[in-house]
C-alpha cells in the first residue's frame, strides 16, 4: 500500500511542476510573437510597405493545383484543432464552471489562432522587404546576414 501512495504522490508532484511550467511559459508565448512583430515593423519602417509586399507570398498555380493546395491546407488546420480537442481535459482541468470553459474555448482559441496567423503573415511579408525573399522559419531570421 505504501508503494501505491508513493507512486500516486510522485505523479501529483509531477503534475504540479508541469502546471508551474505552463504558467511560466505563458508570458513567452505572448512576448515572443509581439516582439517579432515589433522587430519586423521597426526594421521595415513602414506598415504599408509590408502590406504591399504581402502579395508576393502568393503562388501562381493552375486550378487543379489550387484545389489540391486548398485541401492540403484545410487538413493542416484541422490537424491542429484536432490535437487541441484531444487535449481539452488539460486545458479545462482548472476551470471552476462549465461556462468558463465554453467562453474560453469560443473566444480564446479562434482569436488566438487568427492573431498568430496574422502576425506570421506580417512578419514573413516583412522579411521579403528586408531580405528580398520570404523567410518562413523563425530561426532563419537569426542566421541571415
Amino acid at each position: 500500500m505504501n508503494i501505491i501512495y508513493k507512486i500516486h504522490s510522485s505523479h501529483y508532484l509531477l503534475l504540479e511542476k508541469i502546471k508551474i511550467l505552463e504558467l511560466a511559459s505563458v508570458p513567452f508565448l505572448v512576448i515572443v510573437p509581439i516582439g517579432a512583430f515589433v522587430w519586423a515593423w521597426v526594421s521595415v519602417g513602414d506598415f504599408n510597405t509590408v502590406l504591399d509586399a504581402s502579395h508576393q507570398l502568393g503562388i501562381d498555380i493552375n486550378t487543379t493545383q489550387r484545389v489540391r493546395l486548398f485541401f492540403t491546407s484545410v487538413t493542416g488546420v484541422i490537424s491542429g484543432w484536432v490535437t487541441m480537442s484531444l487535449n481539452i481535459m488539460d486545458y479545462t482541468r482548472y476551470v471552476k464552471h462549465q461556462r468558463d470553459q465554453v467562453v474560453g474555448q469560443v473566444l480564446g482559441l479562434p482569436t488566438t489562432s487568427l492573431f498568430l496567423a496574422a502576425l506570421g503573415i506580417f512578419i514573413t511579408s516583412a522579411t521579403i522587404v528586408m531580405y528580398g525573399r520570404p523567410l518562413w522559419n523563425p530561426v532563419r531570421y537569426l542566421l541571415v546576414n
